[in-house]
């Protein structure tokens, strides 16, 4: 039986003051983080990233996807 392995990443540090839920972008230290997202995750064999479709989520994995060239990222609720 293959086995399957999954990792949750909390969103990074979203900007509260923007009223928007769904289009609140990250902080200045939120797009840091997602640079710490990346480097926790390179040398781990990851097929699909999925993510909400709120854009502070959407951002958070981004990094990681584009940089690795798994472009295989699924956006739900």
């Amino acid at each position: 039986m293959e086995k399957t392995t999954v990792y949750f990443v909390r969103h990074a540090q979203p900007l509260y003051s923007h009223e928007n839920d769904r289009t609140r972008p990250l902080t200045e230290e939120g797009v840091r983080d997602t640079v710490l997202v990346l480097e926790t995750l390179k040398d781990r064999d990851i097929s699909r990233i999925y993510s909400s479709p709120y854009k502070r989520s959407m951002d958070t994995v981004r990094t990681t996807a584009e940089t690795e060239h798994r472009r295989n990222i699924r956006y739900r609720l």
